[in-house]
């Protein structure tokens, strides 16, 4: 299962979850969307000393 990365916008608030099922941004808010995405790497690389995938985990990451 992947990331789900979105905005608050029409009905996705109502299915996605910030910080729990997915990550969502304001709708327009361009800064950030890219401060969203560069937290993705950073877990995804292991900066933030949680691991390869720990924090893509906490939002519903199934893979062992």
């Amino acid at each position: 299962m992947g990331l789900l990365l979105a905005s608050r916008k029409g009905g996705i608030p109502e299915v996605a979850v910030d910080g729990e099922t997915g990550l969502l941004v304001e709708w327009g808010d361009e800064a950030a969307l890219v401060a969203r995405l560069a937290w993705v790497e950073k877990v995804r690389m292991g900066a933030d000393g949680a691991g390869d995938s720990e924090g893509i985990r906490m939002v519903g990451d199934e893979r062992p």
